[in-house]
């Protein structure tokens, strides 16, 4: 059996994109935790927490995609 979960958020598109991509945004609701990209397709991204000394998570460079 398969569950399946729908989570319907009030509000505008625009509004929900800056709360994905805005690294202090995204912290104060994510246990601190900020996370930094440049949000185009197959760039990579990096999850940190101030407390900790290193990131937490970080995605591969998506192959193909030129780094900057």
């Amino acid at each position: 059996m398969e569950k399946v979960f729908e989570i319907y958020i009030k509000t505008t598109p625009e509004r929900l994109w800056e709360a994905i991509t805005d690294s202090e945004l995204r912290a104060k609701y994510n246990f601190g935790v900020g996370v930094s990209s440049e949000w185009t397709p197959g760039s990579s991204y990096e999850a940190a927490h101030p407390a900790s000394p290193a990131p937490i998570s970080r995605s591969p460079r998506a192959p193909g995609s030129s780094a900057t």
